[in-house]
């Protein structure tokens, strides 16, 4: 099971990135803050919601529905997420970018960690799910 989890959680970063590009929330917020804003929509299935932290503005609605979707359906496959809990956060020297450590866990009571890295833009923190 944490095979397909894993293969799930790939899936998702390679369909975020062909729809989206990255923009995050609030200036002020910290890096793992955004993080945790893009996974409470996820633990709340507001797939819609959970995208707009991976929209630099270029992508259309059409494109923002259809990652949507795509995030939708591979986290259906695991039973949604369950919970998530931010485990460290580094952010670089030059403070452009940050790497946020987590623990995730499925619906499926499959436990994952993982890291997001994040970076700095005039918008504040956004997500690049490598």
């Amino acid at each position: 099971m944490k095979k397909i989890f894993s293969f799930v959680l790939a899936a998702l970063v390679v369909c975020c990135f062909a729809f989206v590009g990255c923009k995050g929330g609030a200036k002020s917020d910290s890096p793992s803050k955004v993080l945790e804003k893009a996974l409470q929509c996820a633990v709340d299935k507001d797939y819609e919601g959970m995208v707009k932290y991976f929209d630099d503005g270029t992508a259309t609605e059409e494109e923002l529905k259809q990652a949507a979707a795509s995030i939708a359906m591979g986290y259906e496959m695991v039973g949604g997420l369950k919970s998530y809990e931010v485990l460290d956060e580094e952010i670089s020297e030059d403070g452009t970018t940050a790497t946020v450590k987590m623990k995730m866990t499925t619906g499926n009571d499959v436990e994952k960690e993982t890291e997001a890295l994040l970076e700095k833009t005039d918008n504040g923190w956004v997500l690049k799910f490598e």
